[in-house]
């Protein structure tokens, strides 16, 4: 059924809670964590060409959804609904990168895939505390999945992430390394899943690294993460299936609780 869905001056205590905020080592490990979309037309979804069979562990169309669950390792009792969309194109330097969107967790990306792997090239950010938000650019584009996927696989990459917020330039070097562990059959809510699993330590270069686990599944994505601070799991998705053209829906009968 077709679904609308710095410069040189001393640091006030604002701009030390608005460093403070921009950690970009968890920024780009929140990138990592979303896969998904809205579309006006199912019909003839605009997605990324699927150049090899890798490509299914990251599919890329206007009109994916997914559904999370996300405990916090401090307080695992409480459980936060996300719902991450990707809701249409956008244009960066002559690239058009699809435009994912989790409004629940604040967090607003753009994001690419070709024959290599799959890149993230911007971040948007949000500091509830001022209500503001701010975009931050990673230069070159990070490449956070390798193509071809393959158990014992590893690569690294440092990356420029910038960003100006009320005003004042922040930048900083970021490392990111990644080794693609297992391959494993993964039990979720949605059914089971055949996902890759990769470990990424992501961090400021010459900073203290965080180790975090992710896995990626066939036609579906992102579908769990485990870090030091929460611990997040897929529960359902609505996917088109680029390989046999079609949209796989999963999507919780509780739909509506996910922000």
């Amino acid at each position: 059924m077709p679904r609308r869905h710095t410069p040189v001056r001393r640091s006030s205590n604002r701009d030390q809670m608005i460093r403070k905020h921009f950690r970009l080592g968890s920024c780009v490990s929140l990138l990592l964590l979303l896969g998904s979309v809205v579309a006006d037309d199912e019909s003839a979804p605009p997605a990324a060409n699927p150049l090899n069979p890798s490509a299914q562990y990251y599919p890329l169309t206007i009109g994916n959804e997914y559904y999370y669950k996300v405990f916090r390792k401090d307080a695992p009792n409480r459980e936060y609904r996300v719902k991450a969309e990707v809701r249409n194109l956008q244009t960066v330097g002559g690239i058009d990168y699809f435009y994912f969107h989790a409004p629940g967790a604040n967090i607003r990306y753009l994001v690419r895939r070709d024959e290599a792997g799959v890149f993230m090239r911007l971040l948007k950010r949000q500091i509830p505390l001022f209500g503001i938000s701010f975009d931050v650019h990673l230069t070159p584009e990070l490449m956070f999945l390798r193509f071809p996927l393959m158990v014992g696989d590893r690569w690294s990459q440092q990356v420029v992430a910038s960003a100006r917020i009320l005003f004042i330039p922040v930048k900083r070097t970021i490392e990111g390394r990644f080794h693609v562990v297992d391959r494993r059959v993964l039990r979720t809510e949605a059914g089971d899943i055949d996902v890759f699993v990769i470990n990424a330590s992501l961090g400021v270069v010459n900073k203290s690294m965080a180790e975090k686990t992710f896995s990626y599944g066939a036609n579906v994505g992102y579908v769990k993460a485990d870090a030091p601070e929460d611990f997040t799991l897929l529960v359902g998705y609505h996917v088109f299936d680029e390989q046999a053209g079609i949209w796989i829906d999963k999507t919780p009968a509780d739909a509506a609780s996910y922000k």
